[in-house]
Order: C-alpha cells, then structure tokens, then sequence
C-alpha cells in the first residue's frame, strides 16, 4: 500500500492512546486539513464535546487540541430508568498536530459550531510572498 507524503508546510497529524486512563475513553477524533492559498484549516469533530473544555495549546512546533465529553448518568436515570447496558461514558478528545514554520502563530484562530472545531493556521507574510520574475 503506498502512502501519500504530505505537501510541504502541510500540518501532519500525530494520533494519541492512553490505555492507562480508567476513567475518561481517549478520543481521537476525526479530522480534515483543508489547505488554502493563505493557510490550512483543521476541522476537528468531536461530538458531545463540552465547548468549556476546549483548550488549543503551541509548544514549539507541536498544536495539541484537547476537549472532553461526558454522559451525565445520574440525569440520564431520572424517572425510574434502568440501566440496560452502556458503552459511552465520556472521554476526552485530544489530537496533535506538528506544524512548519511558514505558520503565523500570532494569527492563530479557532471556532466551534455543533461539535466540530475549526482551527485556522494562516501562513506567515514571508511564506506567501511571491517573488516577480523580469523577462529580459
């Protein structure tokens, strides 16, 4: 099976699994990078995330994006409910990314809307610009 090497300067994913978590299900959640003329998008989905919990971090080159959902079982019994069986009790998404240098960090941004995150990573001024070619 070949696989595809991404273009230069395009985020790469990096995929986490924490087997010794007991209490929250590592998450790795979905992702699509969508490259532009001025940057890349990362659309993350996470459904059931709780939007307070997301947190965006840069650590040199590596963005890490970590956001947490949880099934509130207590609510989810009211009225004399039993429980019959249950596989999903919450967990925490979390998702690297090592990203080039051609990537403003000032000008980072991120938007959330129904579950999926958005992070923009625009290019640097000196990554786009172009240099004019004279024909003598």
């Amino acid at each position: 099976m070949a696989v595809n090497t991404p273009p230069s300067g395009m985020p790469t994913h990096r995929l986490h699994h924490d087997a010794s978590s007991r209490e929250l299900r590592s998450l790795v959640p979905e992702t699509d990078i969508i490259e532009q003329a001025d940057g890349f998008h990362l659309f993350l989905d996470m459904p059931g995330m709780d939007k307070h919990s997301l947190r965006i971090a840069l650590d040199g080159n590596e963005l890490t994006i970590v956001a947490h959902t949880r099934f509130d079982l207590d609510k989810a019994m009211r009225g004399g409910k039993t429980l019959a069986h249950m596989e999903f009790g919450g967990g925490e998404y979390r998702a690297s990314f090592t990203i080039s240098d051609d990537v403003d960090r000032e000008r980072i941004k991120a938007t959330v809307f129904n579950g999926v995150v958005d992070v923009y990573l625009p290019r640097s001024q000196r990554a786009t610009t172009r240099i004019e070619i004279l024909r003598g």
